[in-house]
């Protein structure tokens, strides 16, 4: 990515077609998990905000990478998503 996404959804429109039904998974367990968490871009990736930084996601070469993610979302995500390339 060129240029820092405005959104999510500008972020996923910039990823690789195959890419981009993995990265909507993973930010709609996001989103049931923590439904009440603002999303928005930092760093130029995708952050979810609940009484500070809860979640990050970003598109790797090889992965796609997870952070910060506190253990009732990261359970969700584990339970729901193995992202490998």
């Amino acid at each position: 990515m060129v240029q820092t996404p405005r959104d999510v959804d500008a972020y996923i429109a910039a990823a690789p077609k195959e890419l981009q039904d993995k990265l909507v998974e993973l930010r709609t367990v996001i989103r049931e998990a923590a439904p009440t968490a603002m999303e928005r871009i930092s760093y130029s990736i995708p952050f979810y905000d609940y009484k500070g930084r809860l979640a990050y996601f970003r598109l790797a070469k090889t992965h796609i990478g997870r952070a910060r993610v506190f253990i009732h979302v990261k359970k969700r995500i584990d339970r729901q998503l193995v992202c490998k390339l």
